[in-house]
């Protein structure tokens, strides 16, 4: 009868700090133990919340901390990302071009822009070319199996598997022979899924706590627009602040 909250010391080292406030993981059931009356009401509830979802919102439990090192550790080299080119030298040149321009912009400067990434061979590679549709395994015929299926896949960060690099993108096909990844690996898998499925999916980047930066999944299901955490499995609406 646990509760916890996993703050992983690889999300602390790569990011310097962590600090915000958490869900608590804790059991449906606590034997012996009753939840106190939330303090919050239901009648300040955002709109884009029904009331059942609502009150499920507030029977969770939260926990706001701040961690750091000190000193801090220096960071994982980058030397082996991008040794070599897997394009044609006129395409790499409008890649490059086109990543350059978008963060010269002063609406783009703090997010994350990537045309290019390193593949597992080290070389320079457009990130489209990793999202396909790609077949689930036999049975796996909905949203909710496909992304309980990536999620229990090991999450493994880039530094611990590659030496000399920080940022290895791995095929779906690689990433399920390796058995291990970080958040590129599921959410392109999970997002290779869901376009099988018929979903529309995409792979997107941005910052999360207490991952840093990361790599999630945007799925458009109706007027309804939806974030997943590819590697642990939750879901959340992208008008949710937390």
């Amino acid at each position: 009868n646990s509760r916890d909250v996993l703050v992983p010391f690889p999300q602390v080292y790569l990011n310097a700090k962590v600090e915000g406030t958490f869900l608590v993981d804790a059991p449906l059931i606590n034997l012996g133990y009753q939840r106190s009356p939330s303090s919050e009401s239901t009648e300040s509830k955002p709109k884009w919340r029904s009331e059942e979802e609502e009150r499920k919102n507030l029977e969770h439990t939260r926990l706001s901390f701040f961690v750091t090192l000190d000193p801090l550790l220096p960071k994982p080299s980058t030397a082996g990302d991008m040794m070599d080119v897997a394009l044609e030298d006129s395409l790499f040149r409008i890649a490059k071009r086109w990543e350059e321009n978008l963060q010269g912009r002063k609406v783009c400067r703090n997010r994350q822009i990537k045309a290019l990434v390193g593949n597992l061979k080290g070389e320079a590679d457009l990130v489209c070319r990793f999202v396909a549709p790609q077949s689930p395994p036999p049975g796996f015929d909905n949203v909710e199996m496909v992304t309980r299926f990536v999620s229990l896949i090991p999450y493994l960060e880039d530094y611990l598997s590659f030496y000399d690099r920080s940022e290895v993108w791995c095929s779906s096909s690689q990433f399920l022979d390796l058995l291990a990844g970080d958040s590129e690996e599921h959410a392109v898998l999970l997002c290779n899924y869901l376009l099988a499925l018929g979903k529309n999916a995409f792979v997107c980047f941005g910052k999360a706590a207490p991952e840093g930066d990361t790599t999630w999944v945007l799925m458009k299901d109706g007027r309804k627009n939806i974030l997943i955490n590819a590697s642990t499995g939750h879901k959340y609406p992208v008008e949710d602040p937390q």
